[in-house]
């Protein structure tokens, strides 16, 4: 009886545990609005896909297919192997003052 009440419990961890992890990483995707940097929007899709787009210095926009990461508060989008670090805090993804902050629509 001990060891069923003991895979019982483990059991309820382990579902516990999953269901808290798919909330964190399922809150982040989505179309975000950027302002005061170099980035127009970003959208992060299931799967790690990342597309980003950005109005260069001569006033061409351009987009980029790349990936994501989330590792606790922190976001790292890779883009052409280049990693770029956003500070997650709620809805926003700020990416300091060359990237921009990122607000989620």
């Amino acid at each position: 009886m001990r060891v069923l009440g003991t895979c019982l419990t483990r059991g309820a961890a382990c579902a516990l545990l999953a269901v808290s992890l798919c909330g964190c990483t399922s809150s982040i995707k989505g179309a975000y609005a950027c302002t005061g940097g170099m980035l127009d929007d970003i959208r992060l899709e299931s799967g790690g896909k990342a597309f980003v787009s950005a109005t260069n210095l001569i006033g061409i926009k351009q987009a980029k297919t790349g990936t994501y990461m989330v590792d606790d508060d922190k976001v790292v989008i890779t883009l052409d192997m280049q990693p770029h670090d956003f500070a997650r805090n709620g809805k926003t993804l700020d990416g300091g003052p060359i990237l921009g902050k990122c607000t989620a629509r």
